[in-house]
Parts: C-alpha cells; sequence; structure tokens
C-alpha cells in the first residue's frame, strides 16, 4: 500500500534519536575545591556542557597526616625528662611541642602516609615507648559546584583536563546527595 514505501532519511530519525545526550540532565557535584578562583575556573571550563552551576562553600578539614606522638607531660620539667629518655632510646628526631593541643609533649615525627606512620609506631611501641598517632588536620573553607550535566561527555571531558593542570587536586566528581 501507499503507506509501506520507504520514505528516504527515515532511517536516520531512530539512529539520530538514540545519539541524544544523555536524558534527563544529571545532578553532579564537583568538589572539593581549594580556592574560590578554583572553583570560578572550573565554572567557566563547564559553562558549555552545564546549566544551573550553581557555587557552594562550607568549612572543611584537610588531613595533613600524622604525628607519632609521645604522650603530653603534666609539667615542663617532666617534659623535657621525657624528650631526653627519647633521644637516649635512639629517637633522633625528638622535638618538644612547646604550645597548642599538643603542648608538652614529644613528637617522634610526622607522617604524610599513614603506612610510614604505623610502621613508626609498631617500631617504637616495640622499643617499649608509649607512644600514639595523631591525626594532624587543617580546617579550611571548601568549595563546591552543583550543576546539571547536559551529557556526561559535555562534563566529564573539561573536567578531566582541568584535574590534569593541577595534579594537587583532590576534588572528585559525584552525583548530588
Amino acid at each position: 500500500g501507499a503507506g509501506s514505501e520507504p520514505v528516504e532519511g527515515a532511517s536516520l530519525q531512530p539512529a539520530a534519536a538514540q545519539t541524544q545526550p544523555d536524558s534527563p540532565p544529571q545532578c553532579r557535584r564537583i568538589g572539593p575545591l581549594g580556592s574560590a578562583a578554583d572553583a570560578q575556573s572550573l565554572r567557566q571550563r563547564l559553562a558549555g556542557g552545564a546549566e544551573n552551576i550553581s557555587l557552594e562553600h562550607q568549612p572543611g578539614k584537610t588531613e595533613l597526616g600524622y604525628w607519632l606522638l609521645y604522650p603530653p607531660a603534666a609539667t615542663v620539667e617532666q617534659a623535657l625528662a621525657n624528650k631526653r629518655m627519647l633521644v637516649e632510646t635512639g629517637i633522633k628526631d625528638a622535638m618538644l611541642f612547646n604550645d597548642g593541643e599538643n603542648a608538652r609533649g614529644v613528637s617522634l615525627g610526622f607522617f604524610k602516609n599513614p603506612a610510614g606512620a604505623e610502621k613508626a609506631l609498631a617500631a617504637a611501641r616495640a622499643k617499649g615507648l608509649n607512644v600514639v598517632l595523631k591525626l594532624r588536620v587543617e580546617q579550611r573553607e571548601e568549595y563546591w559546584l552543583k550543576l546539571q550535566a547536559k551529557s556526561s561527555a559535555a562534563v566529564d571531558t573539561p573536567w578531566q583536563v582541568w584535574r590534569e593542570e593541577r595534579p594537587g587536586s583532590s576534588a572528585r566528581d559525584s552525583a548530588c546527595p
């Protein structure tokens, strides 16, 4: 019949529908970004592939590493005696904290890597030392971008380029909560 004749170009429509950008737009959250300037830079990069980009900031913290710590003494005299004792047991890097939350404690070292910190802790305890690991954190503002991605590729490519330019960034991309 008349309706069964192939129409030129009709076969392209289903293929075109299959290659449409991801639907519906996906809510994505990218961060933490280290500064408002980083957030603005990334926002400009993503503007072509995203809609409704908003900037959020909130207090955050960065884990800097671990102190291997001989616990604080009650007095300065006792703290100095603890440091001398640690040096005598072969701890070359013993350092007395004069103030702050670790005041009158003695540092046996600072470790960025948890495995290194655990190894040093085990070695100190094997010498009979009553030491602890204490996480060192730094309070700071965190910046996050929240956006509607038009498609994964429209956001993924500029996001990857931005990250490659900032190898120290801990920012990550996730679905909105």
